[in-house]
């Protein structure tokens, strides 16, 4: 450790820096969900996370930049779950896609609380909005890649392969974001996220094929 970097003065046997620097992410993201992030104070996220507002101090410069790094730590899990799990080369693109979207639908509906706060908070703050377009950037550069990957082995129709990208994120996120603002609930019935994931992915694959599953082989 550098000579003059700071450390918390934390009292002893407390947690170490990696614990307590996740620790107050972990209460940050519970009392936001839970309050609100206009109701949330930082006394209430260090009384969640068992630490002093000087240990909050020495991580966060405010209760937004905790804000932000929880989107962060957020959008690693999603980026994980919804990647599509290496599987025989028989199994259908469309089964691939459907795997991923599933893990994207388990990822919201664990975050949901704090994710309408997220948007809600995107649509008027600019910082928010910058963390929120940067991680979305990771979902959109993914996609892109593989399509232009199929573009250029003549697999799908000719497309513009970031304009094509960046449907399908807004696809999906449009479509999760209401299936869970809205409790599941389409047009008074209520759907599983089995059964909605099957359809967006089928949605998926006319998009970007032309064609509805089980036509699409691995390719």
């Amino acid at each position: 450790m550098a000579k003059n970097q700071r450390v918390p003065n934390r009292p002893p046997g407390s947690l170490p820096e990696a614990e307590t620097h996740k620790a107050l992410l972990e209460a940050g993201y519970k009392v936001i969900a839970a309050k609100g992030y206009h109701s949330t104070t930082i006394d209430d996220v260090c009384n969640a996370a068992s630490v002093s507002r000087a240990t909050f101090y020495f991580y966060f410069s405010n209760k937004k930049q905790l804000f932000m790094e929880i989107m962060n730590y957020t959008a690693d899990d999603f980026f994980a779950e919804s990647t599509p799990p290496q599987v025989p080369q028989h199994v259908s693109y469309y089964e691939r896609i459907l795997a991923g979207n599933l893990g994207y639908f388990r990822a919201w509906e664990r975050y949901a609380p704090f994710l309408e706060q997220m948007f809600s908070l995107a649509l008027v703050d600019q910082e928010v909005r910058k963390v929120y377009e940067r991680n979305r950037q990771r979902f959109e550069s993914r996609i892109e890649k593989h399509i232009a990957s199929l573009l250029g082995r003549c697999a799908i129709p000719k497309c513009s392969p970031p304009l094509l990208a960046e449907i399908i994120v807004n696809l999906i996120e449009t479509t999760t974001l209401r299936f869970f603002l809205f409790g599941g609930v389409v047009n008074g019935r209520h759907v599983s996220i089995q059964e909605m994931a099957e359809e967006l992915s089928a949605a998926w694959c006319r998009v970007v094929y032309g064609q509805i599953p089980p036509e699409i082989q691995a390719l």
